[in-house]
């Protein structure tokens, strides 16, 4: 065999016609296929929960009312009252 840089010429395949192997995995789907579907579910789960996050905002003062009602903190005529100037 001819010598290059150290190396015997057989263990370089020429870059002529050469193409990239690619490696299956468990004989059915190739790895890049498989790494790519894992990096754009990542991405999509990752966008899905910034989104919902956005949506967990504070509530709104109806909310509240209706909740400081319902422990008790304030009266009927109280929330009637809250209530009608709200919706003013």
């Amino acid at each position: 065999m001819i010598e290059q840089g150290g190396a015997l010429a057989r263990d370089f395949p020429s870059k002529i016609g050469h193409k990239p192997r690619i490696e299956p995995l468990f004989g059915i789907i190739p790895v890049h296929i498989l790494f790519d579907a894992v990096i754009i579910t990542v991405v999509v789960l990752i966008f899905m929960w910034l989104v919902r996050g956005s949506k967990c905002s504070t509530p709104s003062s109806l909310e509240i009312l209706k909740r400081r009602y319902a422990a008790g903190e304030i009266d009927r005529e109280t929330f009637l009252s809250i209530k009608k100037d709200m919706e003013e």
